[in-house]
């Protein structure tokens, strides 16, 4: 996060542009892999690319540091951006999330938990869903087909009022 701390030191809270490679791992269930945030909310590993990295390599960096896990087989389901991953973290920074989002069903090695923005690390079917799950998260699986229709997605978490048009757009 070095790039991002010397971008801020230059720009303080101004709105940036960042790119956040994300991946959805899938266990031999068909369950996938989501993380809590020391926000308390649970989103698919990924994080903020660095200087000369690409978004693969970031994706496989994210989910080793976040969870312990080593993944391949990586494959694009989207890019995902605009108004709606807008984001103020509670410092006051504010930035656009320009989300690139792979998939990958192999994986290897033991959870272990060495980030301390992360609380929990636990594999989720579409019917378990926790309640409080990242706007990014909610992103990708309107938009990438994960979910049939949006009906599917409000039967199983009534409190939830999601539009799919919202995410539909520049996609």
């Amino acid at each position: 996060m070095d790039y991002i701390k010397q971008l801020r030191d230059l720009v303080g809270h101004m709105p940036l542009i960042l790119v956040r490679p994300t991946l959805v791992v899938f266990n031999e269930y068909g369950q996938f892999l989501m993380v809590k945030y020391s926000n308390n909310e649970w989103c698919f590993p990924g994080g903020m690319m660095e200087l000369g990295e690409t978004p693969e390599a970031t994706a496989k960096r994210e989910i080793y540091e976040e969870t312990g896990i080593q993944v391949s087989d990586l494959k694009l389901i989207g890019v995902f951006s605009g108004e709606r991953l807008f984001t103020t973290l509670s410092n006051g920074d504010q930035y656009y999330n320009v989300i690139v989002c792979y998939t990958s069903k192999e994986s290897s090695g033991q959870f272990t938990n060495n980030d301390s923005e992360i609380l929990d690390v636990r594999f989720f079917s579409l019917e378990d869903m926790p309640e409080n799950t990242s706007n990014i998260s909610q992103c990708i699986l309107l938009s990438s087909g994960f979910f049939s229709e949006v009906n599917d997605f409000q039967a199983n978490h009534p409190k939830k009022s999601l539009r799919k048009e919202t995410y539909d757009e520049d996609r």
